[in-house]
């Protein structure tokens, strides 16, 4: 039981990483978009962690996915699909077609995953 606590203590680490990730500005000057990659990066990565921490079958794929198969609501999995899908479109100088867009997608899925880190790490202290 306390190896199955640390393991699950330990993906909870992981997914609060991958929210610092997701939680970095995504910032545009002169064409140029700095901060998408984190959040790629991020996304993956929740994704990954979300997975193996509520043993989905949705491992390995989206964060989108993983959310959806998790019972979360509609909106929140729009949004992570939307920004998944915006982060992954940078042009050839390195800019987002719509940087504000994403931006404002990525503060709003920042506060829906954080909040569901707060339950799951609530669920974990429960057990």
């Amino acid at each position: 039981m306390n190896r199955r606590r640390r393991s699950k203590a330990s993906l909870l680490k992981r997914a609060r990483d991958a929210l610092d990730l997701i939680g970095r500005p995504i910032e545009h000057d002169w064409g140029k978009t700095t901060g998408a990659e984190d959040i790629e990066t991020g996304l993956d990565a929740m994704a990954t962690a979300l997975a193996e921490l509520k043993g989905l079958e949705s491992a390995g794929g989206s964060l989108d996915e993983a959310l959806a198969e998790m019972g979360i609501d509609e909106s929140t999995v729009h949004t992570a699909a939307e920004l998944i899908e915006q982060v992954g479109q940078v042009d050839y100088a390195g800019g987002l077609q719509d940087p504000a867009s994403a931006e404002s997608l990525r503060q709003d899925l920042y506060l829906a995953l954080e909040q569901l880190l707060g339950t799951l790490g609530g669920e974990q202290s429960d057990e």
